[in-house]
């Protein structure tokens, strides 16, 4: 098996296997867009659950990708279809082959769509990309006072009831489960008023592997942008927060990009030419966490313009900035530097950091404004300067993984040849162990797959879903009852030097399996996990359990209890009692092992006890966390809503947290959201937290809401 990610490759239509970055091509496409033949994979004959006619192609609705004709409708036509007139929009996997499609108006996304091109390692044949154009002079994109994007998510765009999945037109944090990956997107010169994408989505969503030339565009991409006066025609009602944004390169614009709104988890973006600010930050946020960001030929690198409350910036660099300032903070925020380059310039941050004129220079650890804690003690000075940490900034170093193409010589085994339904009623169990024991690289296509005992993974094996495929463990499973004695539904192999992939996968359970523990993973720190989630509509035990000699990278997970049922947004309070353990996990995700372990853009919500449990562990990373405490049963007397903890660190060794949202809405806890006893070299770096009279307890106590601290 070989992991090839940006390399340049020539292979046999017969023999090739790539897909799009783990999302995968099309099951059968249109002849109109039939890919060239060195475009081929083996997922153009794969086999899908057939019955939920998730997957589709958009030459299947008429798309011609020949970059003449206007295929804006037939790609809406596409993202639409059998998606059902449930407030639920049912979920929609919509793959672009290789071609060149005009589009004359915005395309509209939903809940749960997955839109994707062919693998990003196509880098040396243009011809197997898949790339969006807006067409020159398109209708309504011509003016910067009235932004209408190219791409934009349904909430996003504010749309009307007829395309709207959720009952609230203008809800801002219930778009979830979407993904745009592999696409090229060209905005044109006379389209000053466009955006490329507006995504204003919540958890578990991603963008990944997306080039975007923005030409004489306003923004390339606007993340979550909610600003005022608002410069959208239909209305910025929505901004959204959560999930990723990863592997990006951006050329041209205005600007690169603007964010804002509550948290989001920025990776691995590149942004050049821009003729106001690479990075802009127009309104307020919570948390905005980045890594390896580079930022050159902008007359700005990122500007803040308002008073945010957290922005990290890790591992990035910045160079031919035209005013002379990486960074200009006019508005005021709590930003913390680590590991930033300048080459050339005045200032790194405006004002307060000065650069070398010549050469680099380098950051090591850095903090404009906000309170620092050293040893449980507050430092006298909440103003700019150098951290007195700086031996902790490195030692935990982040895992900076894209989530790979795969080029193999086998092709990857459909479960469903196996015999698998994924159709939600049938027993799966043993068709998804056969496969899983005979072979290493294992495709599952969406679908929900109930299982009844536990699936081992095998040292090596790379199981790859198709825009969250669920495995779900069944109602009542045997052995799984009791919550003294946890059982694994998914195990990886106990061994330090074994290492697995999981990708696009979902995972849940049904009724009294009090003892689940949905993955226990014990496999080394060459693991991987990318777009990975857990979602509990009834108790379990532990969400996700990294034990023994375990580790490796956990990239845009979403660990949670339900607080609402999708179908219908009814509460799930008035299904809980104290006889069904009330809900969630006990744990949302549970650490004790030897590590390294990274959790890059993660989220646990709505758990009994603890969101984030560290106990016993060594060599930990969280960027970009965020958490939530169990409000679903705040209003019904003896339950833990209110004692839960967004955190415990106990007898751990080397933990770092970056850019932190802990959040208890309903519930004013008394005994503090974080708890943090008996550690080594811990450190917590930008945290915004709300809901507690104390952040923190244990052996020391804070009691203000955003600070850096040694603990």
């Amino acid at each position: 098996l070989g992991l090839l990610h940006g390399m340049s490759w020539v292979v046999a239509a017969c023999v090739a296997i790539g897909w799009a970055g783990l999302g995968l091509a099309p099951a059968r496409v249109g002849a109109s867009t039939a890919p060239p033949p060195a475009c081929l994979t083996w997922y153009d004959t794969t086999s899908h659950v057939s019955a939920n006619r998730v997957h589709r192609s958009v030459g299947d609705f008429g798309a011609v990708g020949d970059g003449k004709t206007d295929d804006t409708k037939a790609i809406q036509a596409a993202i639409d279809a059998h998606r059902g007139t449930s407030l639920q929009k049912a979920p929609a996997t919509v793959y672009f082959p290789p071609g060149v499609y005009l589009v004359s108006d915005t395309i509209v996304i939903y809940f749960h769509t997955y839109l994707f091109g062919p693998p990003s390692g196509w880098s040396a044949h243009p011809e197997c990309r898949a790339t969006l154009v807006l067409a020159e002079g398109a209708s309504g994109f011509g003016s910067t006072t009235a932004l209408k994007p190219l791409i934009a998510t349904n909430n996003g765009f504010n749309r009307t009831m007829d395309g709207q999945w959720w009952v609230d037109p203008v809800d801002k944090n219930m778009l979830f489960f979407s993904q745009i990956h592999n696409l090229q997107l060209k905005l044109g010169e006379s389209n000053v008023g466009a955006t490329g994408i507006l995504w204003a989505v919540a958890q578990q969503t991603s963008l990944r592997n997306l080039s975007i030339d923005a030409g004489g565009a306003y923004s390339a991409l606007d993340v979550g942008v909610a600003t005022n006066p608002c410069l959208y025609a239909r209305g910025c009602h929505s901004c959204g927060g959560g999930g990723t944004v990863e592997n990006i390169d951006i050329t041209g614009g205005n600007y690169g990009i603007r964010t804002s709104a509550s948290q989001w988890l920025f990776k691995s973006i590149t942004i050049t030419g821009s003729r106001v600010a690479g990075v802009s930050i127009p309104s307020n946020a919570w948390t905005l966490s980045m890594i390896d960001l580079h930022i050159f030929d902008v007359p700005i690198g990122m500007e803040i313009l308002q008073n945010v409350s957290n922005v990290v910036l890790l591992n990035s660099s910045f160079g031919n900035i035209g005013t002379g300032a990486a960074i200009n903070v006019p508005g005021g925020a709590d930003l913390l530097l680590s590991g930033v380059s300048v080459v050339g310039g005045a200032w790194v941050v405006n004002g307060s950091l000065k650069a070398n004129a010549i050469g680099t220079t380098n950051v090591d650890l850095w903090k404009l404004k906000g309170v620092v804690f050293v040893d449980g003690r507050q430092l006298p000075s909440e103003g700019s300067g150098e951290i007195p940490l700086q031996s902790l900034a490195g030692r935990v170093p982040i895992a900076l993984r894209a989530r790979p193409d795969i080029v193999h010589e086998v092709v990857p085994w459909n479960v469903l040849d196996s015999g698998a339904r994924g159709d939600g009623i049938s027993d799966d169990t043993v068709a998804l162990r056969t496969a899983a024991l005979e072979h290493l690289v294992l495709f599952i296509p969406h679908g929900t797959y109930v299982v009844s005992d536990t699936i081992s993974l095998r040292d090596g094996a790379r199981v790859i879903g198709e825009g969250l495929s669920m495995l779900k463990l069944a109602d009542n499973a045997p052995g799984y009852g009791d919550e003294r004695s946890p059982k694994a539904v998914i195990r990886t192999p106990a061994v330090e030097d074994a290492s697995v992939l999981i990708a696009d996968i979902a995972l849940s359970a049904g009724h009294r399996n009090y003892g689940a523990v949905l993955l226990e993973h014990a496999a080394g720190p060459a693991s991987s996990f990318f777009d990975f989630h857990v979602q509990l509509f009834y108790a379990v035990h532990t969400g996700v359990h990294v034990t023994g000699a375990g580790g490796g990278l956990f990239q845009n997970m979403w660990i949670w209890g339900a607080d609402h049922n999708l179908t219908d947004n009814s509460k799930m309070a008035p299904h809980l009692s104290a006889d069904t353990h009330w809900l969630g996990a006990q744990s949302g995700v549970r650490i004790d092992s030897a590590g390294p372990t990274w959790l890059v853009g993660t989220a646990a919500e709505h758990h009994r006890e603890t969101m984030y449990n560290i106990t016993g562990a060594r060599d930990v990373a969280l960027l970009g966390s965020q958490t939530e405490q169990p409000y679903w049963n705040r209003d019904i007397v003896g339950t833990p809503a209110c004692d839960a903890k967004a955190v415990t660190v106990h007898g751990s060794e080397r933990v770092v947290f970056w850019g932190a949202v802990w959040c208890s809405w309903f519930c004013n806890l008394k005994n503090g959201l974080a708890n943090f006893t008996t550690n080594k070299a811990t450190a917590v770096f930008s945290v915004w937290s709300n809901g507690a009279a104390e952040s923190v307890v244990g052996d020391h106590r804070i009691s203000v809401g955003k600070f850096v601290a040694d603990i």
